[in-house]
């Protein structure tokens, strides 16, 4: 049976700190190397989702850059999950749609009723909104000028829908980071398609995650190993349902790891 967490608001006591640099950084751009970069202005959409977009490490909106696409959790909006992203002194782009379901202090990629549907409609709509994000990742490598495949990240909801684009859409990135995801048996694929060349994910997970338990994240990142998936479980200890310094940190360095690899590669993916 999938698991039916809720995740209304647990990330939030801890981001309110980072929460008050974001905004300062959206009030005062130019004091800072990442800063809004949407030559379309407020309430751009791609596919279906609105979205904010980010240029950091003093690129220009229109160079040709590396992408991250970054998942918010229930609860929060884009523009509260800016601050994940305040340590990148590198160029990149980076793009956060915003969930379409209304919750009181933001948005949701599911319904509030998603927890009490049945099992099998639960994962029917999960996928639904997994090939929505998947398309969504396709415009952005078209809309913009982007070198390689994007990064994704995701926290909660956002990191459950980062890791479903990793296991069934893997042709379209250069990596996964799922924060305090899950991944229950009944996402996994039949076979792996993407051998020798899928993306690597490193799952990131709290060992006081009450929200979501890491026993769950160990065996999905068994299970999809053992399918030969390369999946990382980086374990953050007592640490509950949360981003937290470290694994930023951590986030940080091997995103840009992942973005530098993609840009030596010289590849672009849109179709300018």
């Amino acid at each position: 049976m999938v698991a039916r967490p809720r995740r209304a608001s647990s990330l939030q006591p801890r981001l309110l700190g980072p929460v008050i640099a974001a905004l300062a950084l959206l009030a005062c751009a130019c004091a800072s190397s990442t800063r809004p970069a949407d030559p379309r202005g407020a309430g751009a959409s791609l596919a279906g989702y609105e979205y904010v977009t980010l240029v950091t490490g003093n690129a220009k909106p229109g160079d040709r850059l590396p992408m991250i696409i970054g998942l918010h959790y229930s609860s929060a909006s884009p523009e509260v999950i800016t601050a994940f992203f305040d340590q990148l002194d590198f160029p990149a782009r980076v793009l956060l749609p915003r969930g379409k379901y209304p919750r009181a202090r933001g948005s949701s990629w599911f319904p509030a009723s998603y927890g009490e549907l049945a099992a099998a409609e639960q994962v029917k709509l999960t996928f639904q909104i997994r090939d929505e994000i998947s398309a969504f990742i396709d415009a952005a490598t078209k809309q913009y000028p982007t070198a390689g495949k994007p990064a994704i990240m995701g926290a909660s909801y956002g990191g459950d829908l980062s890791y479903l684009i990793a296991i069934h859409h893997p042709a379209q990135i250069s990596a996964a980071f799922p924060v305090a995801a899950r991944f229950p048996p009944e996402w996994l694929p039949a076979t792996n398609t993407c051998q020798p060349s899928c993306p690597p994910v490193h799952a990131m997970h709290g060992d006081q995650d009450a929200i979501v338990p890491i026993d769950g994240g160990r065996l999905a990142a068994k299970q999809l190993a053992e399918l030969g998936f390369p999946v990382e479980l980086h374990e953050y200890k007592d640490v509950p349902h949360d981003f937290s310094a470290q694994m930023k940190a951590d986030f940080t360095r091997t995103v840009r790891t992942v973005l530098e690899r993609e840009v030596s590669a010289g590849a672009p993916t849109d179709g300018r």
